[in-house]
């Protein structure tokens, strides 16, 4: 059985939960939810969460676990004494994101498999998928690609490049021993580790990875802007020509399949599947090499 884990602000939610069930109608194979969405969203790239139907996700049977909470603030992180007022202030203009937002993310994955753990059947579930509120699966068969692989499997980013100590955190599928060590590690390394690398929430995951299962593969089998999406109220410019003649998400979520069979979506398939075979290519000391310059 696979736990399926959705953590963030509301946004996108309910059609998540239903693109999901609707994508796998009629497959035997048994999943459930485990839930966690924050009041606001306190984050530096807010959406307009629109009408969530809260009502309709909770009555889902699938639905194992369901948690509403008020998201962590920079003044509650600078009063657990992890960061100085002026590195918060500073985090409000750095990219990629605020650094409430990485630790919020962190968190909801530690209550999420506290919840997991607490379920009479836990014993039956064997994998986690994590997902964030605001991801669009454009590839129909992406679940049950993934659902079969005993691998690691996340993201191929285009926008990170071919670092090798960077995990993209958009979606994250492997075993549940494997996501415990990795997800769940205490606070106090995530803190250190996170000011070490520079805030980044990709090269703070990734590190966090080769140090706790350093011979664990991970595939980075799963594209974005082609099995997947990343929903921000407005295009941005380096989004594909089709998210730029959508008007809403729900013309995303409705248009997926469309999306997926597109010519642009192909060559953007193509263009990932050039540069991992780049990647491939690039001598192994090479990528050491870039693990260590990442700490020191």
């Amino acid at each position: 059985m696979k736990a399926i884990f959705i953590a963030g602000p509301l946004r996108y939610l309910d059609k998540i939960i239903s693109q999901i069930d609707t994508h796998m109608k009629g497959e035997t194979l048994e999943y459930s939810y485990f839930i966690h969405v924050w009041k606001t969203d306190k984050g530096n790239k807010k959406r307009e969460d629109g009408s969530v139907d809260i009502t309709e996700v909770i009555a889902n049977p699938r639905v194992k676990f369901f948690v509403v909470e008020e998201g962590y603030s920079e003044e509650d992180l600078n009063n657990y004494g992890y960061y100085s007022k002026e590195e918060l202030d500073l985090s409000v203009e750095t990219p990629p994101s605020k650094i409430n937002a990485f630790y919020g993310m962190m968190y909801s994955m530690r209550v999420l498999m506290r919840s997991l753990k607490s379920v009479l059947d836990y014993d039956k579930y064997t994998h986690i998928l994590r997902l964030r509120t605001d991801v669009v699966i454009l590839n129909k068969s992406l679940l049950i690609e993934i659902f079969g692989s005993e691998h690691v499997c996340v993201p191929h980013n285009h926008m990170l490049g071919n670092d090798y100590c960077r995990i993209c955190d958009h979606i994250w599928y492997s075993n549940i021993g494997v996501f415990e060590k990795i997800w769940c590690r205490s606070f106090s390394v995530v803190y250190f580790l996170h000011r070490l690398l520079g805030k980044s929430p990709e090269t703070t995951l990734g590190v966090i990875k080769v140090l706790s299962m350093p011979f664990t593969s991970v595939k980075k089998n799963i594209f974005r802007d082609v099995d997947y999406h990343i929903i921000y109220d407005l295009p941005r410019g380096y989004d594909p020509r089709w998210r730029h003649e959508c008007s809403s998400p729900q013309e995303i979520f409705d248009n997926a399949c469309v999306i997926y069979r597109s010519e642009e979506t192909a060559a953007l398939k193509e263009n990932h599947l050039n540069k991992i075979l780049l990647n491939a290519a690039r001598p192994f000391f090479i990528k050491i090499y870039e693990f260590l310059k990442r700490l020191f």
